[in-house]
């Protein structure tokens, strides 16, 4: 499938999701390199080949059970399967007659990534704790369900392989789950939303309270979408300098299942 067709069949399934979003209330806006491309350029980034929308942790699941009982297309959710180990879900569109398969998860389809945003902690060093806990919890499942991945890295990896072995990957999951979430009561009440499912280092992709609580909306190839309101200091934080495209066309970082 080329980006061009491809981009089409993106912005059809946006079309469905944002229709879905406005009609039951779901508070979401578009991010990373989507929220780049509707700033910068009024549409996906020509070479980019996903959307990805953010949606705070406390609607989430909501937003999550009215996609899944929609039936108009595939979703893939966290922490169900063994062979889909992200910490996002992915809604996929398959396209009759072409083979787009996804290199990283082995999914066929174009799809939109979807982000829940977590609290975590306004203090520096509890937010790393916070992050560190995280990724000890994804490395077990990594461990778990790629242990060919990791085992090479060391006498330290090889023993978190054998670690996991007797252990269900249900309950993995349900330890990974519950050191994200951990920031729902612990830190309900911070200025500071994490998305944990983010490729970028520790604190490159986060979003303060006040710059997500109101949104702006934008042009995306013919249709309105929301991004939030300091959609600047978020993308400065993340990319830098944002608004100058890069000197090589490059799709952008993919978010990593085994690190």
């Amino acid at each position: 499938m080329d980006l061009k067709f491809e981009h089409e069949v993106l912005l059809s399934l946006l079309d469905d999701i944002q229709d879905i979003f406005r009609l039951n209330n779901i508070p979401y806006f578009l991010i990373g390199g989507s929220a780049i491309g509707a700033v910068r350029d009024g549409k996906i980034i020509p070479w980019d080949d996903d959307i990805d929308i953010g949606i705070p942790r406390k609607m989430y699941d909501e937003a999550t059970r009215i996609l899944e009982n929609n039936g108009l297309f595939k979703l893939y959710k966290p922490s169900v399967d063994k062979e889909y180990i992200l910490t996002f879900m992915k809604v996929v569109k398959k396209v009759n007659g072409e083979n787009l398969i996804d290199s990283e998860t082995g999914i066929e389809g174009a799809y939109i990534d979807i982000f829940p945003l977590d609290h975590t902690s306004d203090n520096f060093l509890i937010r790393k704790l916070h992050y560190i806990q995280y990724r000890i919890g994804h490395k077990l499942i990594v461990a778990k369900t790629q242990p060919s991945m990791i085992k090479k890295y060391g006498i330290l990896n090889k023993m978190i392989v054998n670690f996991v072995k007797n252990i269900s990957i249900k309950k993995i999951f349900k330890m990974r789950d519950s050191y994200i979430r951990s920031g729902k009561n612990l830190f309900k009440n911070s200025h500071i939303l994490y998305n944990f499912g983010s490729p970028y280092k520790f604190d490159k992709e986060i979003y303060f309270v006040n710059e997500t609580n109101g949104k702006l909306d934008f042009d995306f190839s013919g249709r309105i979408v929301p991004i939030a309101k300091g959609y600047d200091s978020i993308l400065s934080r993340t990319y830098g300098d944002y608004m100058t495209p890069p000197q090589k066309e490059k799709q952008i970082q993919k978010h990593l299942s085994n690190n």
